[in-house]
């Protein structure tokens, strides 16, 4: 078991590299701005959109949205303030912890279920060899998972991450509210009142004498 846990190491320090994230590496991508409410105070749309980090220990950190500090997925907050490499890292990574610590478990479980029968006397007895394969195989696969689906950047870059953002909300923000009304938009001017002209003919009997009157619509 030692043996397999150094082996376990070794390997996740191969294959587990850390997400690495600088402010002028280029990876920075157009941020997820929400919409602008035009009736709301820019201040409270700020307020309400603002993104935050609380730092959880040394190293853990989460994301949060709004002076009511909703809850932001860390995959979530770096694709909004436009990391995402990052983001399309973090979920990779955490995809294959998931595969190699439950297919590390089952594949654990099921050689152990192999050497059990290979012990009983009579039925099915499969080779030890396979047994311990599958054993082995999925304890050093459940231990390696321990590897992946790390914290996808520090508290201090996630912060500047925030930072960032928020100065990029701001902008939008007052963009948004200083846009002029759009042009084009067609002005029907309202209708002219039904013009009343007298007429001297009887519109019954050309050339008889009559009176009335004419209404003209004008549009």
């Amino acid at each position: 078991m030692v043996a397999l846990a150094g082996l376990a190491a070794a390997i996740g320090m191969l294959v587990a590299r850390p997400v690495e994230a600088a402010e002028g590496d280029g990876a920075w991508t157009q941020p997820l701005f929400p919409p602008v409410d035009a009736t709301r105070d820019p201040q409270e749309s700020f307020q309400h959109d603002a993104l935050g980090i609380v730092r959880v220990g040394d190293h853990e950190w989460r994301a949060y949205r709004g002076k009511y500090r909703d809850f932001v997925q860390q995959d979530d907050f770096l694709s909004v303030v436009g990391r995402e490499v990052q983001d399309t890292r973090l979920r990779a990574s955490r995809a294959t912890e998931v595969v190699l610590s439950y297919g590390g478990r089952a594949a654990a479980l099921t050689g152990l279920v192999f050497l059990l029968a290979d012990a009983a006397p009579g039925g099915f007895q499969p080779p030890p060899a396979l047994s311990l394969g599958l054993l082995g195989g999925g304890i050093l696969a459940w231990l390696v998972s321990n590897f992946f689906g790390d914290v996808p950047a520090t508290a201090a870059e996630a912060e500047a991450f925030a930072n960032r953002y928020n100065e990029g909300l701001r902008l939008h923000i007052d963009q948004q509210l200083r846009k002029p009304e759009k042009r084009g938009t067609i002005v029907r001017a309202p209708a002219a009142p039904p013009l009343l002209l007298p007429w001297a003919t009887s519109p019954v009997a050309p050339g008889a004498p009559g009176g009335g009157l004419l209404v003209a619509f004008s549009f």
